[in-house]
């Protein structure tokens, strides 16, 4: 689902990009001090498996 438009006030909007960019900024220095050249093929494949279309958990309940 979708929010339209200008559903959202312009200064609710301001905090969640706040929000946000403080957690953006957070991973950053992380994945800058603890990612190694051996975790990136790691981390790769586990983001991969995390993105699963929505039918498949369907298709997983009814088997």
């Amino acid at each position: 689902m979708h929010i339209p438009d200008a559903f959202i006030p312009i200064t609710q909007s301001i905090v969640y990009w706040i929000i946000a960019l403080v957690f953006i900024a957070l991973s950053l220095r992380w994945a800058r001090t603890e990612m190694t050249e051996e975790k990136i093929p790691l981390v790769a494949v586990l983001a991969a498996g995390l993105q699963k279309k929505p039918n498949q958990n369907k298709e997983l309940k009814s088997a």
